[in-house]
């Protein structure tokens, strides 16, 4: 009984002394942009504000494009502009989202991306 005692007090001396020894994570968060998940090239629309949410994102030039939600937040992360629009298929009233935007607080069905950069 005497051995075992021993054994485990070493046992238990080691384990303590390892893991003074290991080092620890920091539990400070990661700061992270909601926009940086945006490629360049793509327009990207989320379902949330601030770039959260669920993202659609859109390379296809010169024709309206329906969401399946309602965009909160776009990035056009593009070098060209597009177009956000209250409704489906452009209908409702359109506003323009400049090449390189972000815009945290939209309200949109459909997009439309243009050819050249000045195009809204």
């Amino acid at each position: 009984m005497f051995k075992v005692t021993k054994l485990a007090t070493v046992a238990a001396a080691i384990t303590i002394s390892a893991g003074l020894a290991i080092p620890t994570a920091s539990a400070q968060p990661a700061t992270i942009s909601a926009y940086d998940n945006c490629a360049s090239g793509w327009i990207c629309l989320y379902s949330q504000t601030g770039g959260f949410g669920e993202k659609l994102q859109f390379q296809d030039e010169g024709y309206w494009q329906n969401l399946r939600f309602t965009a909160k937040s776009v990035y056009n992360n593009r070098s060209h502009d597009a177009a956000i629009a209250v409704g489906t298929g452009g209908s409702g009233g359109s506003f323009c989202i400049n090449s390189g935007l972000k815009n945290g607080n939209i309200t949109g069905k459909s997009v439309y991306l243009a050819f050249t950069g000045n195009n809204c």
